[in-house]
């Protein structure tokens, strides 16, 4: 029998908590595994008391596969007035925790939506409750959001060692929603790249500096480069090697939904630690030699397809043209997408049969 507490409970003398087992005797032994998001120890003083109710409840066979129990029945009500909270307790059959984790991703070709809906059936799974938006669609109901989330995830993909500029400014929007209470949100990271991840979780943390959120889970996936151009050549990978890479991501992520539903703590170590102080450096070479985006009007249409599809609003109709402005994030869509292959790298043309374009695993644009 598994105890479960619900979203959102906080008991006044513990603001952070993570996970403690108890257990009782009664008919031999029953494990309670105690379980809160965040970090810390419980009070042991409303522990014993949360056990004496648990105690009362489990001797009055009131436990069931999806049991509520109600929260002015004496003995839960005398609980929760010692620890001057109210909120509901919940069991489950089989165990594990009630949650909502938030998913918030930015995905440029796919890579990163694929990651982002990869973890929404992983959670499901095991019965954590999960929501998954765009930053490019409007969020109207974001303070209550960040306000109503146990957990929040920010899926993107590493654009020369560094966090896409417009996912750096939704997370510092982030930031700046006040949550209720003082108990402190966990954040996991998933990031997506081609090569290596030369930035980590730790610059997110730094956009995140409010002092309501804290890092709780990080994992890179290695799947698929989505640049292949004259000047920056990479081969598209083999069907197989892409399956199997898609394969050992999801794994990655399972680990992930298992630490998140124990309320345990999973930072994967990467080669952003090696990178360490050159990062910054190596991050504005990379940065510059990708931004060097152009359109070849002879070829354009004007099917508006990459002006409707861009994540930053970057094309912009200039006269009868069209122009890649400042606040592209060189996340490739328009050229891996444009019909045409009107988009020039570098001022190059790049034919498609020698220059294959990439659509990742899960589709981006509105055609």
């Amino acid at each position: 029998m598994g105890f479960v507490l619900g979203s959102g409970l906080i008991i006044d003398t513990v603001q952070r908590a993570n996970e403690l087992g108890a257990s009782l005797n009664k008919n031999g032994s029953v494990h309670l595994p105690l379980t809160f998001p965040g970090s810390g120890q419980l009070n042991l003083v409303p522990i014993n008391f949360l056990v004496k109710a648990v105690t009362t409840i489990m001797d009055s066979g009131e436990t069931g596969n999806s049991h509520v129990v109600n929260p002015e029945a004496d003995t839960v009500r005398r609980l929760l007035q010692k620890i001057e909270r109210h909120y509901v307790i919940c069991f489950e059959k089989n165990g594990g925790i009630i949650l909502m984790i938030t998913t918030f991703y930015f995905s440029g070709t796919g890579n990163s939506k694929w990651a982002a809906y990869e973890l929404q059936r992983r959670l499901r799974k095991t019965k954590v409750k999960n929501r998954v938006y765009s930053i490019e669609e409007e969020i109207s109901e974001m303070p209550e959001l960040i306000k109503s989330s146990d957990g929040i995830a920010f899926v993107f993909p590493i654009y020369g060692m560094n966090i896409p500029g417009n996912m750096k400014a939704f997370i510092r929007s982030v930031n700046q929603t006040k949550r209720n209470g003082s108990e402190k949100c966990g954040v996991y990271i998933i990031t997506t790249f081609g090569y290596v991840d030369g930035c980590g979780p730790y610059e997110v943390m730094k956009q995140l500096s409010s002092g309501q959120f804290c890092l709780m889970g990080y994992t890179g996936l290695k799947m698929a480069n989505n640049i292949c151009t004259p000047e920056s050549y990479n081969k598209p990978l083999p069907k197989q090697t892409f399956n199997n890479r898609l394969e050992k991501s999801s794994v990655k992520i399972s680990k992930l939904v298992k630490a998140i539903k124990r309320g345990k703590r999973k930072v994967e170590f990467g080669m952003y630690f090696l990178v360490g102080v050159f990062r910054k450096k190596m991050a504005r070479i990379v940065d510059k030699g990708f931004k060097k985006l152009s359109i070849d009007n002879k070829r354009c249409t004007k099917c508006m397809l990459c002006v409707n599809n861009c994540p930053v609003d970057a094309i912009i109709e200039k006269g009868d043209q069209l122009v890649i402005n400042s606040n592209c994030v060189c996340c490739m869509r328009c050229y891996n997408y444009c019909p045409n292959y009107a988009i020039l790298h570098n001022g190059q043309y790049a034919d498609p049969k020698m220059f294959e374009r990439y659509h990742g695993p899960e589709e981006v644009i509105d055609k």
